[in-house]
């Protein structure tokens, strides 16, 4: 491994910035809902390697079927497990591959009917950025099982951030260590 391996910077970005600035990726609001394009901005990864085989494309939107869910992707966290992915040590991916364990976002579209348009969601885990595509693009589309709505007033950048940092805390606590809810209280 390279110095460049453990060195990312990220963050929101900002029109007309070459670099994202702070520590979580974000895209800028929509106003309303608006029909969804025929094609979106995706960072792809077509085989392992430095930071620099990362690269910013231009893909079309998946269209989802019974049981998954397109989403907005507003924001998104950078995890440990893309740089696996990126340096080749992620078991079961096949490339090109969007990475991204994570996303947060709004549904665009859900044929299942789980899931309403505009709804406030995050997904997470699952195969998202090895087994099918995953957050680092303005649309993802993921299994239905895997969506969690919510509903906040924080910041897409923070709310980017969350999904991830929030399971591996709560699997600590409940797996790793065996704490368990206190009942009758």
């Amino acid at each position: 491994m390279g110095t460049d391996d453990h060195n990312v910077e990220v963050g929101t970005m900002s029109a007309g910035s070459g670099r994202p600035p702070a520590s979580r990726r974000a895209f800028p609001a929509g106003a309303g809902a608006a029909a969804v394009p025929g094609t979106m901005r995706a960072v792809v990864l077509d085989a392992p390697g430095p930071p620099s085989a990362l690269a910013i494309r231009e893909l079309p939107v998946p269209v989802p079927s019974a049981g998954w869910v397109l989403i907005r992707v507003r924001a998104f966290g950078l995890n440990r497990l893309e740089l696996y992915l990126r340096l080749g040590l992620s078991q079961g991916v096949t490339f090109p591959r969007v990475p991204g364990v994570e996303a947060t976002g709004v549904v665009e579209q859900c044929p299942g009917g789980e899931f309403r348009a505009g709804q406030q969601v995050a997904a997470l885990m699952g195969g998202m950025g090895r087994v099918f595509d995953g957050g680092y693009a303005d649309y993802t589309c993921v299994p239905a099982a895997q969506v969690i709505p919510f509903r906040s007033d924080l910041d897409w950048a923070t709310l980017g951030a969350v999904p991830e940092m929030l399971q591996t805390s709560y699997g600590s606590l409940t797996t790793g260590l065996g704490c368990r809810p206190r009942t009758g209280r």
